[in-house]
């Protein structure tokens, strides 16, 4: 891949993309994965010499890695070239052309549904039809269903289920808690209590571990009012707003969430520009000099800094080329972390040596 520091090997690259993946950050984790093409051996005159000489393959694992961060993180076009490129390399010369993979087909379906083929989603429900039933599975569904062009309620009533399967299997990714807040509350006949009580709970807990940019509640009205199902998304809202189980500052995040979304919800509060302070872990209230690097799942928040800027040290200031990240490192545990300035977070991505 263009762009990344040859001074890290390609596993180690690869152990990072893998890290931040995880955090829900698919764009970053395809830009730190490392390239596809893979020298077999060397050559007197480097790279360029091993690829003029035929010595440069295709790495078939690293495409459909790459294949599936770029659906993970929209961008189908690199997704559609990945997967066509791998389906080159799938074929035995003078042999029978077999069918593409499950796994391939479902990334393919995805990708066409994101790139607005009208039959992408009917070939979601096909390959999901054709493997399996797993989480991951599950969440390319979930996907594929909310990323076609005219959203229906039929559509919810796929993606929904889906993403509280995958949600249930393990599957991280801030979009699935939307996803199954929206089927849950466009199910049935009529809006009810129950529906809008675990709705609530489902966002309020995406809410709490936000990144910058991310808002659980607006996409979950934003798929509503797509489906046309505008006036259940106010309820939901007005539900919320009521709801004492959720602090005062969920409130105002869902009353000025349906107001961008044009779902003003009755008797309007004055809407505060609050973000929560948010954490992975567990909070940082002792002293920056002591160590909570080992078993740690890192820290979110401008608070972070505290305990990241007094106890880790710096070993690369850009170790991604065009990726605003700090590789840094505990000298106690010798873990080592990406900081994350524009998404304020600090992720343990592997251990030196």
């Amino acid at each position: 891949m263009e762009g990344v520091d040859l001074r890290y090997p390609p596993a180690v690259l690869r152990r990072w993309s893998d890290a931040l993946a995880a955090a829900g950050l698919f764009g970053v984790a395809l830009h730190v994965l490392p390239d596809e093409h893979v020298p077999v051996a060397r050559h007197a005159n480097g790279a360029q010499g091993a690829e003029r000489a035929g010595l440069i393959r295709l790495d078939p694992d690293l495409l459909f890695r790459h294949a599936e961060l770029a659906v993970l993180a929209t961008d189908h076009a690199s997704a559609l070239r990945a997967l066509k490129e791998l389906d080159t390399i799938q074929p035995r010369p003078g042999g029978p052309v077999s069918p593409p993979h499950p796994a391939v087909r479902m990334l393919t379906a995805v990708a066409q549904a994101q790139a607005g083929d009208a039959g992408g989603w009917d070939e979601v429900e096909r390959a999901a039809a054709a493997m399996p039933r797993s989480p991951w599975s599950a969440w390319m569904v979930a996907l594929g269903g909310v990323t076609v062009p005219h959203l229906t309620v039929p559509h919810l009533d796929a993606a929904g289920p889906a993403a509280r399967f995958a949600l249930e299997g393990g599957c991280r990714d801030p979009r699935l808690p939307l996803i199954a807040a929206a089927g849950l509350v466009a199910d049935g006949d009529e809006l009810t209590w129950e529906q809008c009580a675990e709705a609530v709970r489902l966002l309020e807990r995406s809410r709490r571990v936000a990144l910058p940019g991310e808002d659980a509640i607006g996409g979950a009205l934003d798929l509503l009012r797509r489906a046309g199902l505008a006036e259940r998304g106010r309820g939901l809202a007005a539900f919320a707003v009521s709801d004492s189980q959720i602090p005062r500052e969920a409130h105002d995040a869902w009353r000025a969430a349906a107001k961008l979304q044009h779902l003003p919800v009755p008797r309007r509060l004055r809407i505060e520009s609050l973000r929560p302070h948010r954490r992975l872990h567990s909070p940082i209230s002792d002293s920056p000099m002591t160590c909570r690097c080992a078993g740690s799942t890192g820290w979110i928040g401008p608070e972070r800094l505290t305990y990241v800027e007094h106890h880790l040290s710096l070993v690369d200031a850009a170790p991604v080329s065009g990726l605003s990240a700090r590789l840094l490192r505990c000298r106690l545990t010798a873990l080592r972390f990406l900081d994350l300035p524009s998404q304020e977070l600090t992720l343990p991505v592997d251990r030196a040596g």
